[in-house]
């Protein structure tokens, strides 16, 4: 089995490559079977926080392979919003970058979780409002769905994945917010009085000296 692991913001995280050996552990099952409850809507639909847990048990354990990392990005962002998706992005760019060129058939099934993920999320990702503080997060998840694209297209030239949706969301994200702060320097800049040159400075420093001195003179003289 071929496995590594990944460390972010201070959490352990195993990836596994071997899809066989995990499919037959519960917590993979438990996952399965909550994915799949969105296809009943008198069972309540998928509750996300489950399926987060379920993958980190394996995480903690056997490992995740690419379809539960896929899982996990989603559920993070349900649960935990921005944060919780640029690390599902970041595991998820981690594990393509572990498993390589591959045939056709793993090529498309690859793209398909791929697909699935992007679908899940962008909705999710336009109604987001985040604020300044959630720049870094924007930025690591830009950064690994950037990455994820090109790692796809380099280990095969069948399918394309688009992550048009997804990456416009978080340009439009960061945009704004970059613009809001650049204009805030701005208004706060133009508020706070003029600063004197260096040359400004010394004439002041000059007017002053002289001043004191014709008064030292007209003292003198009383």
């Amino acid at each position: 089995m071929m496995s590594n692991v990944i460390f972010i913001d201070n959490v352990c995280y195993r990836l596994t490559n071997d899809s066989e050996e995990i499919r037959g552990l519960e917590p993979y099952a438990k996952v399965r079977e909550e994915i799949n409850r969105r296809f009943n809507p008198i069972a309540g639909g998928t509750d996300w926080a489950v399926v987060k847990e379920y993958c980190e048990q394996l995480a903690c354990n056997q490992g995740m392979d690419f379809l539960i990392c896929g899982y996990y990005a989603v559920a993070c962002l349900k649960t935990q919003g921005l944060a919780g998706y640029a690390t599902g992005m970041e595991l998820m760019s981690a594990s393509l970058a572990n498993q390589g060129e591959c045939d056709v058939k793993s090529a498309k099934v690859r793209k398909e979780i791929l697909d699935w993920v992007n679908a899940r999320v962008v909705q999710e990702l336009k109604a987001l409002k985040p604020t300044y503080e959630s720049l870094r997060d924007l930025y690591r998840a830009e950064r690994h769905c950037e990455r994820l694209h090109q790692l796809f297209e380099q280990q095969q030239t069948e399918y394309k994945v688009d992550f048009e949706g997804v990456g416009f969301a978080l340009f439009e994200h960061i945009d704004r917010i970059e613009t809001q702060y650049h204009s805030l320097l701005k208004k706060q800049e133009k508020a706070q009085p003029p600063k004197l040159k260096f040359w400004q400075r010394g004439y002041v420093l000059f007017t002053l000296g002289v001043l004191g001195v014709a008064l030292g003179v007209v003292g003198g003289y009383w």
